[in-house]
């Protein structure tokens, strides 16, 4: 049940993209990083903070490539 949280906050993640709010966005990964290091989360609900941020920077990273 704590592992859903994570994909919650992914879900969340991609609707604030969607509406065009990279900074709540960004909040979601940060979310979905520290209940990976505090709950303990396995790897498959950890790796949804980089799959937001691949999201949120396409072009890998703020300043693009």
């Amino acid at each position: 049940m704590r592992a859903a949280a994570a994909d919650w906050y992914y879900r969340a993640g991609l609707s604030y993209l969607s509406q065009g709010k990279k900074d709540d966005a960004l909040l979601c990964v940060e979310q979905i990083r520290s209940l990976s290091s505090v709950l303990h989360l396995a790897v498959p609900n950890a790796f949804l903070a980089d799959r937001l941020l691949g999201k949120i920077y396409p072009s890998g990273g703020p300043g693009g490539k």
